[in-house]
Order: C-alpha cells, then structure tokens, then sequence
C-alpha cells in the first residue's frame, strides 16, 4: 500500500492581461498658449485617466493629436498620481530659452488652414500597486501666446481649405504581477494503493493506519471478478463496510456482473455513505 498527495498549496494564477483606456476627442477646443515652460497650458480634453488592474505594471501612452497653432512650441507629458505629478520623457534643457519637451510640434508653412497631426509615444513604469488611478496630461509652451486649436485650423471656416479631425489618446496597461491570486493552503488529497482480498462480491482492502475518512480515495487491484451487482467494500482498519455503487445519468447505480474484472484496477472514493467507483470499469468508461 502506497500513499500519494495529488494537491497541495495549490495556487491559481490568473494570467497576465491587458486593459486599454481610449479618450477618443471629436470636438474642437482652443487654448491659448503660453512662453514660460513652468506654466505650460493643458490640453485638457486629452486628459485621460487609468486605474490600474495589476501590480508594477507599465502603461503605455500613445496619442495622436490633430492641431494647428504657430511654430516653436513643444509638448509636455505629465503623469499625476495621489496629487504628485512627475514630467515624462522630456529632453534634457538645452540652451537658454529652447522650448523642449517630449517631441516638438509638428508644423507646416501653412499656418492658416492645415492642421498638423502630432504622434506622442511612452511607455510609463509608475511602480504602483493594483487600484491606483494614474492620470497623465499633455502640456504646451513655446515662443509665443498664439491659440492652439484642437481637431480645427486656425482659420476655421467654411470651404475646402479648412479641415477638421479628431485627436485620441490611448492607455495599455501592460505585464505586471496578477492581483487575483487564490492560494488553498493544504488542500489535499489522500490516494492509497492497495490490493483487493476477500470474496468476488466483497473487497477486503487493508490500508495500515488509514483511518476512513470522506473523499478518501483508492486505488484498488481487484482479486476476483465480481458475479452479483451487489457489491461490498470493506475497510480493514476501521472495520466498516459500505456498498460499491457507480455514476450513472440517473445517480449512483450498483456495478454490473462482470465489470469488476480480476487484476484491473478501479478508482474509488468513499462519500460517507457509498464507495463510488469512478474509474476502471470496461462496461461503463469504454
């Protein structure tokens, strides 16, 4: 008689995923710029938020934003979280009075009536747990206070000349360590080992020391063959004996003549009331 633990600490993971957050802006908007880089203008119908799903994860920032506005101006990323807000990917400070940011505002000759689109990209690690909300803003400065016009040109009228487009931001929350754990601390399951004695119609087993107990489960070399479809199994050590039935659409039925074959090996397991033998008969899993 041999035993073996099938399950134990089992810990079910749920696996890595994703969750993206599009702010997805149709309507025009303007705002009026400003020189001075500490008190740069957000673009605040861009403002977009996420909370986060999984632990130290990355966000990843990626935006397209369609403007017209005059040359010489930059974006700013922020990232704010609990009221704390931290600059993202922005170059380092050149010379005195370079506007510099996290990319610089794509432009054309035609100040007047054709918009840019400008594409913003960062992955973001802000280190933080599951639940936290992150928000991030994008900012604009530059060398003078001409207005930034959002999804229109500058001149928006009606006509051919004068486009409109939309501007989206999208936040992908990605990798991280899953938040959904389930940890089963010592769920175990006891399976024995053990060789059938007794009459065709009544097993004997006699697992040393194993005390009978619900959902303990046997494996069982059958002696004999059994001829009547009443059978028994007895539990040496506490012994007590209890009918072997089987599963069956309409409930738990006794075992056909013949199905306990001699020298197979069934699988059972003690409910409390009945053995139900739940592997190795041929008439029934074949």
């Amino acid at each position: 008689m041999a035993g073996f633990v099938k399950s134990k600490n089992v810990v079910i993971t749920q696996a890595q995923g994703s969750q993206v957050i599009q702010n997805h802006v149709r309507d025009i908007f303007n705002y009026a710029c400003v020189t001075v880089r500490a008190n740069a203008v957000e673009l605040a119908c861009l403002t977009t938020n996420i909370t986060t799903t999984q632990l130290n994860s990355q966000i990843e920032y990626d935006a397209l934003v369609s403007l017209e506005t005059t040359a010489n101006k930059v974006f700013i990323l922020t990232r704010t979280i609990n009221g704390v807000e931290t600059e993202l990917g922005s170059a380092y400070s050149g010379m005195a009075n370079q506007p510099y940011g996290i990319t610089n505002l794509a432009y054309d000759t035609d100040s007047d009536s054709t918009m840019g689109q400008n594409k913003i990209q960062f992955i973001d690690s802000p280190n933080v747990a599951s639940g936290i909300t992150i928000t991030y803003k994008l900012k604009m400065y530059g060398d003078d206070a001409g207005n930034i016009n959002i999804n229109h040109t500058i001149t928006d009228a009606a006509g051919t000349s004068y486009e409109r487009a939309t501007s989206n931001v999208r936040l992908t929350e990605i990798g991280g360590t899953p938040v959904n754990n389930y940890t089963m601390t010592d769920v175990t399951i006891n399976s024995f080992f053990v060789m059938s004695t007794g009459t065709a119609n009544n097993l004997v087993i006699n697992p040393s020391g194993v005390t009978l107990y619900t959902g303990l489960e046997f494996r069982i070399m059958l002696n004999l063959t059994n001829t009547s479809s009443i059978v028994t199994v007895t539990h040496t050590p506490s012994g007590l004996t209890y009918p072997l039935k089987m599963p069956s659409a309409s409930g738990l039925i006794n075992v056909p003549v013949g199905a306990l074959l001699a020298g197979n090996i069934i699988t059972v397991i003690f409910d409390g009331t009945y053995y139900q033998a739940i592997n190795g008969l041929p008439s029934v899993w074949e």
